[in-house]
């Protein structure tokens, strides 16, 4: 029998939690700024290799998240890379909003993205939700013509990479300008289907005027057109306005726990912390950091808390334990497929149905490619 450990495919990164963008739907921002039950920080180079070694690495697709932080805020991200390439990754992933950095910088990336027996090993993803009118309302802070340069470097010196849109009703008119920009690179151009369906996000957008800075609020809000909507999306509305997800008796009645797809048991992915701590998914990770203020997340908190207490202090940490010891544990071995068969169990996590359930959220990315590089 295998272990997890043994069927691993990926394994995701969040390498640091800096980031120079204020994004109102991400869970580091509250009010216009960074909520301060985020620690800002890198995971160090040296503990990085230290612990995720060699065999950890080879042959799987190693995927630079953002869900707190942009990886290229992190000042080693060249030598990560480096170490994760030596290292036989079959692929490495980058997610950004492209607007750090250097054009150099950027170029002597680009120059690394060569295939290697016939895999290309390297990509970017840059998330620009908009053209030069719209980006910065949903990427605050983010400017985009610098962005757009260090795109067109990285691109120049050879570099992979995809342009991801994120359609919002603000900036659906500009997706044809950013796609006929896209093909100028040229680079992939993709639309990512909006999975929203709550009420607006705000964003505040601090600018000069008149040599004093002032606060712009603009409220973002999910596409109207359905071409731009994730396929799921109204269903899963309907779901969470009946509560159907914090509800045991519900949960219970729709048997939603039979059909969760845990990212690490059922698809063969773990998640990295910027803390070193190992997570089926980064919902874990969020959930310690950033629960929200609901009676149920912060009961997942609390349940999550409690493993440490039950496991011993760094129980899940590559600093303190081995990937072998911390996938073949109790808790990921066992325990954690045990406490979704029954809402009353004490480890049950709520989030586990809400987010990969078949009722639950949006467990696959839904995208349109507009316009394909050439190779």
């Amino acid at each position: 029998m295998f272990s997890l450990l043994d069927r691993m495919e990926e394994l995701e990164l969040e390498i640091t939690s800096k980031c120079n963008a204020r994004c109102p739907g991400c869970s580091r921002t509250v009010d216009g700024e960074v909520t301060p039950d985020i620690h800002v920080q890198d995971f160090p180079y040296e503990d990085f290799v230290k612990g995720v070694p060699p065999h950890i690495i080879k042959g799987k697709d190693m995927l630079f998240s953002g869900v707190y932080g942009d990886p290229v805020m992190h000042k080693d991200l060249d030598k990560i890379v480096d170490y994760l390439i030596e290292s036989g990754a079959r692929r490495v992933h980058i997610q950004t909003n492209g607007g750090i950095q250097t054009t150099d910088w950027w170029a002597k990336l680009g120059s690394k993205c060569k295939k290697v027996n016939g895999i290309q090993r390297l990509k970017v993803f840059w998330n620009l939700d908009g053209h030069r009118e719209t980006n910065h309302f949903y990427r605050v802070n983010v400017n985009f013509d610098k962005a757009l340069n260090n795109m067109r470097a990285f691109m120049k010196a050879g570099g992979r990479g995809v342009w991801q849109y994120l359609v919002f009703e603000h900036n659906k008119h500009e997706v044809e300008l950013a796609k006929q920009e896209a093909e100028s690179i040229p680079i992939t151009f993709a639309v990512r289907k909006s999975t929203r369906n709550k009420e607006p996000w705000v964003s505040k957008i601090k600018q000069k005027v008149n040599g004093k800075i002032e606060t712009k609020v603009v409220e973002i809000n999910a596409p109207e057109d359905k071409k731009y909507k994730h396929s799921q999306v109204d269903k899963h509305a309907k779901l969470l306005d009946k509560k159907v997800f914090d509800n045991k008796k519900t949960v219970k009645e729709n048997k939603l726990a039979k059909t969760i797809k845990c990212r690490l048991i059922h698809s063969s992915r773990a998640f990295l912390g910027y803390d070193g701590t190992v997570w089926p998914c980064c919902w874990f990770h969020q959930i310690l950091r950033t629960p929200g203020d609901s009676k149920q997340a912060i009961k997942d908190q609390s349940i999550l808390r409690s493993l440490t207490t039950k496991f011993g202090l760094g129980w899940n940490s590559i600093r303190t334990h081995s990937w072998e010891e911390i996938l073949g544990g109790e808790y990921y071995g066992r325990l954690l497929a045990e406490s979704w068969r029954d809402p009353d169990n004490e480890l049950y996590i709520n989030k586990c149905v809400k987010q990969c359930s078949h009722y639950g959220a949006f467990t696959t990315i839904e995208r349109d490619v507009l316009h394909q590089r050439k190779k």
